[in-house]
């Protein structure tokens, strides 16, 4: 049984003694989506530094975004909740039984973990075995506890108790609940009694020189890529995933390209929907103008080569891609959902219906004429300061601190 525990409670490194309060950010899985690159952000800002920071990755121990962590020198550890990869014993049901027992032993596995590595402050970046962690954080090790809502509530298989179970912790502790949007910190506090003072926006944030393009890397993308100087491009980056919508954004692209218009769309991102969304394009007949070009390391250098950004999700709670997108001065088209309106709203973009391809095609085609498209990228580049990751770090390191004191 020692075994078992050691394989799911592995480390990466040895403790270390350290002046500075210890930070505990807990993700899901490695692989390199939305809040893990939300939390690399601003854990590796200069306003962190007071701080020493340790990832938590309780869901998987694999993933194509662990070796950006430690590039980065973020020590990465696994303690994980879920056992179903494990055959401890030939006999189904003692296996089962076996694997239900260390589920529920999760939060004192993970409690260990927390006073093994000195943790001074647990901040939760995934709502998977939620109560768990609040359990071990809380009730357990008696530290300070921070929840980030990354997206609406609801849009996993959560339980529907949970959010009564979370208030009822952070009432009466020093505790926190925080939300990257208004609507995704709504979609909590609209469920239970959180007291209003617990409770916060602090959006995701970008690295807004990063993401300032040229004229010279827009050539530069084309050109490696081989599309025409002149070519009309509409892309998007992100999970291939349901909940993404990608599906929308093929069919309408079918429809454009029906109607004779020259466009093409470029689709960045691995996921689970590769193939069926790969047969869907062949399917359309539209393989010639729409690409699946798989996981991009470097994001600027495509956004550099698009001339319009979609983001036709279903649900989102502040996408870290379309941040990316405004800031790098892209006009922007997206679903009116989550924090997407707080953060296009106004006219700094073009808001549709999701899971409307005839709408998502009447949006891309009007900004086929070159003015709009400027005037939109005017409007979207207003948001820079307030989503910046100096602001972002700045408000994170204000609540690490009046926790800690």
């Amino acid at each position: 049984m020692s075994s078992a525990f050691d394989s799911v409670c592995s480390t990466m490194s040895t403790p270390t003694n350290g002046y500075r309060p210890r930070i505990l950010h807990v993700l899901g899985t490695p692989n390199w989506a939305g809040a893990q690159k939300a939390v690399l952000s601003f854990i590796t800002h200069q306003e962190m530094h007071l701080y020493d920071h340790i990832v938590l990755f309780i869901l998987a121990d694999t993933g194509n975004g662990l070796e950006r962590f430690i590039q980065h020198g973020i020590s990465s550890k696994f303690c994980l909740a879920q056992f179903n990869h494990l055959k401890l014993l030939p006999s189904y049901r003692l296996n089962r039984w076996v694997r239900l027992r260390l589920v529920s032993l999760f939060p004192y596995r993970l409690a260990h973990l927390i006073h093994r590595y000195k943790i001074s402050l647990v901040h939760s970046h995934v709502v998977a075995y939620l109560k768990e962690q609040a359990q071990a954080s809380v009730t357990i090790s008696k530290r300070p506890w921070i929840f980030t809502a990354q997206s609406l509530y609801g849009l996993r298989q959560t339980p529907a108790n949970l959010p009564k179970r979370i208030a009822s912790i952070i009432s009466k502790s020093p505790a926190r609940l925080t939300g990257v949007s208004e609507a995704a910190l709504a979609s909590w506090i609209q469920q239970a009694d959180f007291p209003p003072e617990k409770c916060s926006v602090i959006p995701n944030g970008v690295e807004v020189t990063k993401f300032r393009t040229t004229a010279e890397q827009r050539k530069q993308w084309r050109t490696k890529h081989c599309f025409p100087e002149n070519a009309l491009i509409f892309g998007s980056t992100g999970r291939l995933a349901p909940e993404k919508g990608y599906d929308v954004l093929i069919d309408a692209a079918a429809m454009l390209l029906k109607e004779g218009l020259p466009i093409f769309v470029v689709i960045a991102g691995d996921g689970p929907l590769h193939q069926h969304l790969n047969t869907r394009i062949v399917e359309l007949g539209i393989q010639n103008n729409v690409y699946l070009i798989g996981f991009q390391e470097n994001v600027q250098a495509l956004l550099a080569g698009l001339d319009v950004f979609v983001l036709p999700s279903f649900s989102e709670g502040l996408s870290l891609s379309l941040l990316e997108a405004c800031v790098s001065g892209l006009p922007c088209i997206a679903t009116a959902v989550g924090g997407t309106v707080e953060l296009l709203g106004n006219g700094r973009g073009k808001l549709i219906t999701p899971g409307s391809p005839q709408e998502l095609a009447a949006a891309m085609e009007s900004l086929m004429t070159p003015l709009v498209r400027r005037e939109l990228a005017a409007n979207s580049l207003n948001i820079s300061q307030s989503y910046s990751i100096e602001s972002v770090a700045q408000k994170y390191r204000e609540l690490y601190e009046q926790l800690l004191n």
